[in-house]
Formats: structure tokens, sequence, C-alpha cells
């Protein structure tokens, strides 16, 4: 047989047809299945770090202040400050009334060591601090001491005189996701959550 007719046989042989197209298709499938699982486990990740942030800020509203400059002792333990009522006005004005002085939105984080607010002069209550990462720690995966922060804003509630009422947010910061693109040497990034609850009980 010649060699045009051993070429011409072999271009119509068609036996080989279905593991052709296995190879081809195998590869892409397998990216596909891959790529719908890594995509799954990253929603999972990052709907946890909500419902972690969620848990932590109503554990942080029923427990003293991690930030120690709004909190004072008492009998029992720790409890938020009282509001200084401003001049012209008398204890149990409403807030809204610009009936007290301002407090300045403080925060913590967590680490090695508590990040502070230097330029503020505030300081972090570890143990308290401790309490509402354990929370949020509770639901989530990979986190850290450091990627959790507490903050405590002042939204004129309550009353002069009175309890501070401050808006409390918990947050988780950006953090790198481990699994999803590693095997082509690239990052993805679970993105910042938080969430906010007004204080309802600021004491131990």
């Amino acid at each position: 047989m010649s060699i045009r007719g051993i070429l011409n046989r072999f271009r119509k042989d068609d036996t080989a047809g279905p593991s052709v197209e296995y190879v081809l298709i195998f590869g892409p499938l397998v990216a596909i299945i891959y790529f719908t699982i890594e995509m799954a486990i990253a929603y999972h990740w990052a709907l946890s770090a909500q419902k972690a942030v969620e848990q932590g800020a109503r554990a942080a509203v029923v427990s003293a202040p991690v930030v120690n400059e709004i909190a004072v002792q008492e009998i029992g333990g720790a409890a938020v400050m009282r509001r200084t009522p401003a001049a012209g006005f008398s204890a149990g004005t409403p807030c809204y009334q610009n009936a007290c002085e301002p407090v300045q939105t403080v925060w913590c984080s967590g680490g090695g060591r508590l990040i502070e607010n230097e330029d503020l002069g505030m300081t972090c209550n570890a143990d308290r601090f401790q309490r509402v990462f354990n929370a949020v720690s509770s639901i989530t995966y990979n986190l850290e001491p450091e990627d959790v922060s507490v903050f405590y804003e002042d939204l004129d509630l309550g009353y002069a005189g009175e309890p501070y009422v401050a808006m409390v947010t918990v947050s988780i910061r950006q953090r790198a996701f481990p699994f999803a693109l590693g095997l082509f040497g690239t990052e993805t990034r679970l993105p910042a959550v938080s969430s906010s609850l007004v204080a309802e009980d600021l004491r131990d």
C-alpha cells in the first residue's frame, strides 16, 4: 500500500474518536468542577464570616466595653460610663437634643498585643476583647485576633447622666482565601464584613 493510501486510511479511521473527544473534554470539565467547588467554598466562608460578626455584635452589646476609657468599675464588674450633661442641660434630657457631651469613636483590634488608639489615648482590655473574639471565631474559619475589630460610635442615643448608648460595630477585615486559584499562584481575598447593633447592656 502506498503512503498516500495509508494516509487516506488513517484520515478516514474514526474508531478512536471517543477517546480523542474524552481527552479534549476531560481537562476543561475538571477545571469547571474544580472552580465550581472552590467558589462554593469561598461563598460559604464569606457567609460564615458575616454570620460570625453578627454573633460577635450580639455578644459585644451585652458585655462591658473593650475600650477601657469608656468603661467604669462598679460593684460586680465593669460597666459603660455615663453621659456627661452638656452645659445648660440637666440629667435626663435626651442626647439628641445636644444635651450630652460628645464621645469620640473608639475601637480595639486584637493581635499579639491589642492595637490601641494611641492618638486618642485609648487602651484596650484583653479579656473583654477575647469574649467578643470567641463569639466571632466560633462559627468562622482561619480567623486571627488581628482580623477582628470592635468599634463604639456615638449617635446621640440615650439620656444625659445615663449609661452611654453606643452603636457597636464588630468587623472582620479583608482576608486571603487559602484555596481558590492557589494552583496558579494567585490570591483570592475574602471581603471585609461588619455588623452593627445598638448597645443594650454594656456591663460584665
